[in-house]
């Protein structure tokens, strides 16, 4: 049988005009240096509170220090979402599906500080660009920001297109986009027999366009996605011990009422890891090893391939890598479950619940400070569960 279909749908978003200028913070000292009461409760704030200018300052606002907005042409994202595949039964009750899945979806959400530098002036060299000139803004300017402290500043501050500000972030610049595919494949048997299992693994790739590689860039770099997993498979199941009354065997007597109502059930997952976060440098040649991959050497650290990224550059390195990976391991999980009938309306049930059976760990990331003496190395700390078994009663009537 084949079946397919398609739809559009629109992401809920929280959308709110910003604090900015609306919202101050007033300190309050509650001792001295020597650690004494400093000021009573009774007058916390003896030289008031700072009062938000709100909208009174406009263009003003937040100047001299870092300041941000909404997208005034911000729009919903969407998301089109498409399937089409095979459902073919290989036998009664077992049953075979392969599938293709995808989606795109628009108009996400990007951020970027629009008060940067652009090539051509980055170009200009760190020298030129960190030599001393007068501030135009020193004592014009609130002097408790950073361009109204010093009589000096510069060169660099005074080519940003704002300069009277230190950043200004857009945010909300529906420009992001996201991508899916996935071929996807089950194979379910269903209940025959005291048994019934689903086996489904996922071939997928996820990318997406959302965070500026560099502020002057004119659009978000394509990247894959943070949560990417490209390989998954689950194997679950259940299945009833056929000894007991009505089963099989031992179907009757004493013995088959205290042996008998048995079930187990399992999910075991295995899949890839995320990709792992790039530092701003130069990579040359690719530091995945092909070979003698270990938690205290998890790719290639070598200098010839890690290389500084000179001052006023733009980044070309990519922010996550598309071959080295988060460590991963199986993880299995499984329940056995016992009822034991009172009365016809009445039963007892025992749950025993085990997590993570192997206790196999999974760890986190490895160093990605090419300055660090642990660079390359994965910290022996478990992020998963470990091993945990639950035992339950629980009273039907």
């Amino acid at each position: 049988m084949f079946r397919g279909g398609f739809g559009l749908s629109y992401l809920g978003t929280t959308d709110y005009g910003g604090v900015t200028g609306f919202s101050q913070t007033t300190s309050a000292e509650t001792t001295t240096v020597g650690f004494l009461p400093f000021r009573l409760l009774s007058d916390p704030f003896p030289n008031g509170l700072t009062q938000p200018p709100g909208a009174a300052l406009g263009l003003a606002t937040q100047v001299g220090g870092a300041t941000s907005f909404n997208d005034a042409q911000r729009k919903i994202p969407n998301v089109w979402q498409y399937s089409a595949g095979f459902q073919y039964e290989l036998r009664p009750g077992l049953l075979a599906d392969l599938s293709y899945v995808s989606s795109q979806t628009k108009q996400i959400g990007s951020s970027n500080n629009i008060n940067s530098l652009t090539p051509e002036q980055l170009a200009l060299g760190t020298v030129y660009l960190n030599q001393s000139v007068p501030n135009p803004f020193y004592n014009i300017l609130p002097s408790d920001t950073s361009r109204g402290q010093q009589a000096t500043v510069q060169r660099r501050t005074l080519l940003l297109p704002f300069p009277q500000f230190d950043t200004v972030t857009m945010n909300n610049i529906s420009i992001g986009q996201s991508w899916y595919n996935s071929l996807q494949l089950k194979v379910e048997q269903r209940f025959k027999h005291g048994l019934n299992f689903l086996v489904s693994y996922t071939n997928s790739k996820t990318m997406e366009a959302v965070s500026f590689l560099n502020a002057s860039d004119p659009k978000p770099s394509r990247e894959l996605a943070s949560y990417d997993t490209p390989q998954r498979l689950v194997i679950s199941g259940m299945y009833e011990l056929p000894v007991g009354p009505k089963k099989k065997w031992v179907n009757s007597g004493l013995l088959s009422k205290l042996i008998g109502g048995w079930q187990a059930s399992w999910m075991g997952v295995m899949q890839s890891g995320k990709p792992m976060s790039l530092p701003d440098y130069y990579i040359y040649g690719n530091p995945k090893l092909e070979s003698g991959q270990t938690l205290n050497h998890w790719f290639d650290t070598s200098k010839a391939i890690w290389v500084q990224r000179p001052p006023d550059t733009l980044r070309t390195a990519k922010l996550r890598s598309p071959n080295i990976r988060r460590h991963s391991a199986p993880q299995i999980s499984t329940v056995l479950i016992r009822d034991f009938r009172i009365t016809e309306r009445q039963k007892l049930q025992f749950k025993a619940s085990a997590f993570n059976v192997s206790n196999t760990p999974i760890f986190d990331f490895p160093n990605t400070t090419p300055t660090s003496p642990l660079f390359g190395v994965v910290p022996v700390t478990q992020i998963n569960l470990p091993r945990s078994i639950e035992l339950g009663f629980r009273y039907v009537f």
